[in-house]
């Protein structure tokens, strides 16, 4: 008796060492979860996204790709990019922890720039997720995901890599999500980056002074050194 309970000890062990956990490498680092694989299964991990290009053909000062989305699932479609107005083009997955961390900031800077011509689209890619489980996912989030948000056009028939995946990740070179494109007012890419560090980026474009703002400037300086050294003040005609 006490052998068979070593014998059956030893098997469970054994079958328990054998199952693995496939992960998915995040954009920082992070892992997600995959499916269970079975326990003789020698299959690698699945890939997050297509290999890397050798060289990307999208960089920054390129005209923006076009905004081939499969369907807007929150928010007003948006066709195109308008001359003068911003756009985040904001690349996520439901499976990706840290396009989930990621998505309060995005909304908050949404909300911030927003009355100055901000527009932030969310695309979902790299995920084989029905339209109804997608939109069920962001309703869920609430005011967390407060832009519009898409899903990517698979219409290919490549549910994990389709036309948003291929002409802008895929072409920039980068293969980590979350992942964000900076549109500026001429339809080109400003920036590309991860969404935490849009801050600046932003406040280079909208918080820049004004003309009229450098003007008064200007004319509060001349005052502080007028009144600094009487000398300056210039006679008035007449």
């Amino acid at each position: 008796m006490k052998n068979l309970r070593m014998i059956v000890s030893l098997s469970a062990l054994l079958a328990f060492a054998g199952g693995t956990i496939a992960f998915e490498p995040g954009s920082d680092g992070a892992a997600k979860p995959a499916e269970k694989a079975p326990e003789k299964a020698k299959r690698p991990a699945k890939k997050q996204a297509p290999e890397t290009p050798a060289a990307a053909t999208l960089k920054v000062g390129d005209k923006a790709p076009e905004l081939k989305v499969g369907k807007f699932l929150k928010g007003d479609a948006v066709t195109g990019f308008e001359k003068g107005q911003v756009y985040v083009v904001e690349m996520w997955a439901t499976w990706c922890g840290p396009c989930i961390t990621a998505m309060p900031h995005v909304s908050k800077l949404q909300k911030q720039y927003k009355d100055q011509g901000l527009t932030v689209i969310g695309v979902n890619i790299w995920e084989d997720a029905s339209e109804s489980k997608l939109k069920q996912f962001v309703d869920k989030q609430g005011d967390k995901m407060a832009y519009t948000v898409a899903m990517d056009d698979t219409s290919a028939g490549d549910k994990r890599s389709g036309a948003m995946a291929k002409t802008w990740m895929t072409a920039a070179g980068r293969n980590g999500i979350p992942s964000a494109f900076l549109v500026n007012g001429e339809g080109k890419i400003a920036w590309m980056g991860h969404p935490s560090e849009l801050d600046g980026e932003l406040a280079k474009i909208f918080d820049k002074p004004s003309d009229t703002k450098k003007e008064d400037k200007k004319k509060d300086d001349k005052k502080k050194d007028e009144k600094k050294d009487p000398a300056k003040i210039k006679p008035s005609g007449g």
